[in-house]
């Protein structure tokens, strides 16, 4: 984001980095990334998180972490403007 205030929400996911060539990927309908494979799921869940957090003018996002993932998001405060 840029210089406005806002409130960032943050979940960490243990386990192993997703490939940065995959990473980029994350948010798009219809992706799973390598390391699901065989666990349940559509790659549908980021895709949603990231239209809703769009339609409010927020940014959505992934870094990996020492031991695991952040998956984020940041949503602009109700009292700022664009």
């Amino acid at each position: 984001m840029d210089d406005r205030q806002g409130i960032k929400v943050s979940v960490f996911s243990s386990g192993p980095h997703i490939p940065p060539d995959e990473a980029k990927h994350l948010f798009d309908d219809n992706y799973r990334a390598s390391n699901s494979v065989g666990q349940s799921g559509t790659g549908h869940g980021l895709f949603f998180v990231r239209e809703i957090i769009n339609e409010h003018n927020g940014v959505s996002g992934y870094t990996p972490a020492e031991g695991g993932n952040i998956f984020f998001f940041i949503l602009p405060s109700s009292t700022t403007t664009k």
